[in-house]
């Protein structure tokens, strides 16, 4: 019986790591992707705020600002471009679905967690006594369980 809950419980934390291993690179990605998304709009904000400010009398001005403006366009038109790659790539349908999964990411992380611990606590109970130098060292600062 032991062996069979220490084997089901390696299956499932061998699944989860592996979508957590396949999902945060894309998460990251995608979060970096947005970002910069932001940030150049907020810049192409304020140039057309500091475009509409300037007078005709500005020619040089007007017309250094408005090439700004075309070079984030076309910035942001990219990233959107790439955004949407990533998310067709991984088989997402829209952006609702990689904010679920985010959090869906932040679950499976804590459940892993509970998973390990509680085949920890498993271990102990049918163990008579843990002796700490058979212990594996990656259990050796659990010793609040």
């Amino acid at each position: 019986m032991i062996r069979y809950y220490l084997f089901h419980n390696r299956m499932q934390a061998s699944s989860a790591r592996e979508w957590i291993s396949m999902i945060t690179p894309v998460l990251k990605t995608y979060k970096a992707i947005t970002k910069a998304i932001r940030t150049k709009q907020s810049e192409k904000e304020s140039l057309q705020s500091q475009k509409k400010k300037l007078s005709f009398l500005q020619p040089v001005q007007y017309y250094q600002i408005s090439q700004k403006i075309t070079t984030l366009t076309e910035d942001i038109e990219e990233l959107l471009s790439q955004k949407e790659r990533l998310i067709c790539n991984n088989y997402f349908h829209n952006e609702s679905e990689i904010k679920t999964s985010e959090i869906t990411l932040k679950n499976s992380m804590q459940e892993l967690m509970k998973e390990i611990l509680s085949g920890i606590r498993f271990i102990r109970s049918y163990t008579p006594r843990w002796d700490r130098d058979s212990m594996p060292p990656c259990f050796m600062n659990l010793s609040v369980i």
